[in-house]
């Protein structure tokens, strides 16, 4: 990922001492590289373990060839640097191979239902490793490359596009099979691993995926792992209202060790240094904040909309990559809600809706502890309303 985006500043600043830098990384990757049948494979020289599989060096990695294949392929449209084009094809050729033997290297197959994969961990034995987010960044980048070549080399962007799509294609079929519900999302397709970090490079893959084919089942997608399990996982200022509050404090495995309650008769504010959710708790009645400071430092104080929660407008915060449409089912009263950077209340509108509506969103977020959605348009432009089974995103 560092050579592409060396080649991308390279390209953007145009500056020469960039576009000779980031020739000389390509170059060393073209010197280390392994042929085989006019594809031209990137190994890795290194031991590796993930996913419980050993890869030995050398190996070999879908989304590398992907990734890479747009790194050369945009040096390539450079005046004077017009050869790295054919260092592109080269490597997107490797994408075009399946599995041969153990000793032959491959990076792309068709699992048992007929779909491509960009494979990142593929094993010597033909089997597919399935990571979901190396898989897609591969993809994208094929087709990020696809209408940049398209007037130049025809043939070359024809192969691009067909292979991305067919990898999106992919994608959109198997884009919740890495959701584990209530839970972080695994890593790769098919496993219980749950992975706080992946989970939220997923939920990006969704808000890419959603822009990049309008196909509302990636922003749908996006939406249940946003409630399945914290995006935000930092602390902050936590605002605690007057009543009960459940307190824990957690062994490694997330089984409560210790629990006491607090119960303030006026509102108080601490800090957060974490923002959690363990195993056998789910979805957003499980999530736990990590109290930092004060008296009650060390313990982990129960998320509570509207009574105990991380102030401010961007916990949980997506940006839509493209508006989304937003459903008001008829015969309801709605409150929508403007708020200050600080997350205070600064506006409120009512309406009641007689018949469904629509409108427009840009964005949502966990306002007060509840998933709120922004409003860009009608009666609520520029206001939060309470996400539920009445207002909701349209799927």
């Amino acid at each position: 990922m560092h050579v592409i985006r060396t080649v991308q500043e390279a390209r953007r600043t145009g500056s020469a001492t960039a576009l000779r830098a980031a020739a000389w990384q390509l170059d060393a990757l073209v010197k280390d590289s392994v042929m085989v049948g006019g594809a031209r494979f990137l190994p890795y020289r290194f031991d590796w373990s993930i996913i419980q599989r050993r890869y030995p060096a050398p190996w070999y990695s879908g989304m590398t060839q992907g990734v890479d294949t747009l790194a050369f392929g945009i040096l390539g449209l450079v005046p004077g640097y017009e050869r790295y084009m054919d260092r592109a094809e080269e490597v997107f050729a490797t994408l075009r191979r399946r599995h041969v033997n153990s000793g032959t290297p491959w990076v792309a197959g068709v699992d048992r239902r007929g779909f491509l994969w960009l494979d990142e961990y593929p094993s010597a034995d033909g089997r597919l490793s399935q990571v979901y987010n190396g898989h897609c960044y591969a993809a994208t980048s094929l087709l990020d490359l696809y209408p940049r070549v398209r007037a130049s080399r025809p043939l070359f962007a024809s192969q691009l596009h067909a292979v991305g799509v067919g990898a999106l294609t992919t994608a959109f079929e198997y884009r919740t099979a890495c959701r584990q519900a209530g839970h972080a999302s695994s890593y790769t397709v098919g496993a219980v691993m749950p992975d706080p970090h992946y989970h939220i490079a997923h939920i990006e893959i969704m808000n890419s995926l959603w822009a990049r084919t309008g196909r509302t089942g990636f922003a749908t997608t996006l939406d249940q792992m946003v409630n399945d399990f914290p995006l935000t996982q930092t602390g902050g200022r936590i605002v605690v209202r007057p009543g009960t509050h459940v307190l824990c404090k957690f062994d490694k495995s997330g089984v409560p060790t210790a629990q006491r309650t607090f119960a303030p008769s006026t509102i108080t504010s601490c800090t957060a240094s974490a923002r959690t959710q363990f195993p056998g708790s789910t979805g957003a009645n499980g999530r736990w904040l990590l109290i930092k400071d004060g008296f009650l430092a060390g313990w982990y104080v129960h998320e509570v909309p509207g009574q105990c929660h991380l102030t401010g407008t961007t916990v949980d915060q997506v940006v839509f990559t493209m508006p989304r449409t937003v459903v008001f089912g008829g015969n309801q009263r709605v409150v929508a809600k403007g708020y200050s950077t600080a997350g205070d209340v600064v506006r409120t509108v009512d309406n009641n809706f007689t018949t469904p509506s629509l409108a427009s969103s840009d964005r949502r977020a966990c306002i007060e502890g509840r998933q709120m959605i922004h409003i860009t348009n009608g009666t609520f432009a520029g206001l939060w309303v309470p996400e539920g089974r009445t207002v909701a995103y349209k799927a």
